[in-house]
């Protein structure tokens, strides 16, 4: 869930029912704000967090240790890094 839409993994709007009846900002909509900050924590914010980081939604995002932590043991590794 990003800003109360539900989003897939790779960071796009899911195409599911209850994101129709939202009255709130579409995540698109984000790249018109000059800044825009996340803060989240918490295991449980995982998988939210690297759904956000795909669909590029942040510039700035701000996390406790364990989680950061958390979020980049399941990213892939970098390929090809020159």
């Amino acid at each position: 869930e990003f800003l109360a839409h539900l989003i897939r993994e790779d960071g796009k709007v899911a195409d599911h029912p209850l994101n129709s009846r939202l009255v709130a900002l579409e995540p698109a909509e984000l790249a018109r704000c000059p800044r825009t900050i996340g803060v989240a924590a918490g295991p449980e914010k995982v998988l939210p967090i690297r759904a956000a980081l795909n669909g590029r939604f942040l510039d700035t995002l701000i996390l406790d240790e364990e989680t950061a932590g958390a979020v980049l043991q399941t990213m892939e590794p970098m390929q090809n890094v020159a």
